[in-house]
């Protein structure tokens, strides 16, 4: 695999040098090796602050190219408030399946194996922004179709967009998914922007799902929006792995306005569903006044609500008074949560129902808790839910 460095194309590194043009040049260098060779690339960002104010990778990435550096507190990417685009653009980067190489076929695994083309990553990388800037920014662009995606050990901190955006169409309006694809160890600080979660997942074209999605070690503190959000927009999507996942919203005395739940499913213009999902040692702090720490919504059908969602352990807490709420589902099935949510001050509430509204049953909390926690639960929900006694905590 051949391995272009930034720096020498020109890259400074020092947090003031525009740095934007030599980025271009590594970038169009492992583009043409890749066109001339098939042979995935690499692109090496050493330990330093590398400003960058204008898109470096062109419209789309759709060649084998990855990038990684020395760590995300040691190779930066500082992003100008002027910067406007996508830092990483990937787009119909699909494993076995480029360069026209059948699916599946021997053919296919022979040619993926001697070029190396097995799966893209952006991994070991800081990325910081400005959040005075007005322009449309992501951070990682995962569009059209993407697989076999890895995103390792990355940190990004004042972005004023999405950071990691999955799902959705640019190019190929027939397929817009993410599937069999990793994100691990992936910290965000005060990111996000109203309307742009931290993090989406999405299906917005085509009757292939985002699926087969692991996310381990993710730590999301004062998102400006949703920190994760699952959508079925277009198609059914699922198979999502979560683990050790920690969500901090900002406290009201840092004057947050902000109006988004923590984590979401389902969105009400969805017309599909998202299913079979496990989450383990969920951590949930602060949510949003007027907004919820989970959120399970439907569909434009009541038969396109989320389920077979499994979350436990869980705790879910608010530490100041004037937080959200702890669980809110307005649809749904086949569904148990278990674990602690817990109130040092403030409450927070469990809201379930109208049945009305997609609450169709075998919805079970199997939790501890303590603080004035209050359950809301619909008459209409009533008998489709299963709540133990609370257990007050010590």
């Amino acid at each position: 695999m051949r391995e272009m460095i930034v720096t020498d194309f020109g890259a400074v590194g020092d947090g003031e040098t525009d740095d934007t043009s030599a980025f271009i040049a590594a970038h169009s260098a492992a583009k043409n090796n890749f066109d001339n060779t098939g042979i995935a690339q690499k692109v090496y960002v050493p330990s330093g602050v590398y400003k960058i104010s204008a898109p470096f990778a062109g419209s789309y990435i759709r060649e084998f190219i990855s990038y990684f550096g020395d760590g995300p507190v040691e190779s930066i990417l500082k992003i100008t408030k002027d910067f406007s685009g996508t830092v990483f653009p990937y787009s119909n980067v699909w494993a076995v399946t480029a360069q026209g190489v059948p699916v599946f076929s021997p053919a296919a695994t022979s040619a993926a194996l001697a070029k190396r083309r097995l799966g893209v990553s952006v991994q070991s990388l800081g990325i910081t922004g400005d959040r005075t800037s007005v322009n449309e920014q992501v951070a990682i662009g995962l569009f059209d179709a993407v697989d076999q995606f890895t995103v390792k050990d990355v940190m990004v901190s004042f972005f004023p967009g999405r950071v990691i955006w999955a799902g959705v169409t640019r190019q190929n309006t027939t397929r817009g998914c993410f599937r069999e694809s990793t994100i691990r160890d992936f910290r965000c600080y005060s990111s996000g922007a109203p309307g742009n979660p931290v993090v989406e997942i999405n299906s917005d074209a085509g009757s292939e799902g985002s699926n087969e999605i692991v996310m381990d070690n993710i730590n999301i503190f004062a998102p400006y929006d949703k920190a994760i959000s699952f959508r079925a927009q277009k198609a059914n999507c699922g198979i999502y792995r979560l683990s050790n996942i920690r969500r901090e919203g900002i406290q009201p005395q840092f004057g947050n306005n902000i109006q988004a739940d923590l984590l979401s499913f389902g969105h009400p213009d969805d017309e599909k569903n998202t299913s079979d999902v496990c989450i383990s040692n969920l951590k949930l702090l602060n949510p949003y006044p007027g907004f919820s720490a989970i959120k399970i919504d439907k569909g434009g059908l009541t038969t396109d609500a989320p389920y077979q969602i499994y979350i436990g352990p869980m705790n879910i807490s608010s530490s100041t008074p004037g937080m959200g709420n702890g669980v809110t589902i307005l649809a749904g099935r086949r569904m148990n949560f278990m674990g602690d949510i817990v109130v040092k001050s403030g409450a927070l509430s469990v809201i379930v129902g109208p049945s009305s509204g997609g609450v169709q049953g075998f919805i079970n909390f199997n939790c501890g808790g303590g603080g004035p926690l209050t359950w809301n639960i619909d008459p209409t929900s009533i008998g489709k839910v299963t709540i133990p006694s609370m257990i007050a905590a010590p």
